[in-house]
């Protein structure tokens, strides 16, 4: 059997954002394949298949532009609520693994905010702030998921609103 002979072990086909990735793993050896070599054959495959779709969101023009323009977007609500910008620091996303949908450490004249994306609702965190207060005081009457000193914001609109009733309430517990 010559190398162009040598069977397919492994097929794997995904669809994504940018497109079709097919992998086909072809290994020519003088023994069957054990359990364990298919293990470890998917176990490659998997991280292959990973490692493709991740380059191929860091390098998309689209998926780029939307990064920035998350980052700016971010910054012109922080400064619409009433906040000092200091820095805004990029971090990876805590909720799933890709280059372009970063969070934020927001800092402020009050401290430390982490805001990101987390499928389709934004996560607001101040627990490194100078507030005290959490969510479920602040936002009493909201039916949204909170806990402690977060929440989150379906959509900018939102997040834009709950930054102005956290600036309130910091400006609540700086005259007590």
């Amino acid at each position: 059997m010559s190398d162009t002979e040598a069977p397919i072990v492994h097929r794997d086909e995904s669809w994504g954002d940018d497109g079709h990735i097919i992998i086909e793993l072809r290994i020519l050896l003088q023994r069957e394949l054990t359990r364990n070599d298919k293990e470890l054959i998917g176990k490659i495959i998997s991280e292959l298949r990973t490692g493709l779709s991740f380059e191929s969101d860091r390098i998309n023009p689209k998926k780029i532009k939307a990064r920035a323009d998350w980052i700016e977007t971010a910054k012109n609500i922080f400064q619409r609520a009433r906040f000092d910008l200091v820095y805004i620091e990029e971090i990876p996303n805590e909720y799933w693994e890709t280059p372009n949908d970063p969070w934020l450490i927001v800092t402020t004249q009050f401290g430390h905010f982490k805001v990101g994306w987390r499928k389709r609702v934004i996560v607001i965190d101040w627990s490194r702030t100078v507030l005290e207060t959490w969510a479920a005081k602040i936002f009493p009457d909201e039916n949204v998921t909170m806990e402690g000193k977060k929440i989150h914001a379906w959509g900018y609109d939102k997040m834009e609103s709950y930054l102005i009733q956290i600036r309130n309430a910091i400006a609540v517990q700086m005259t007590k």
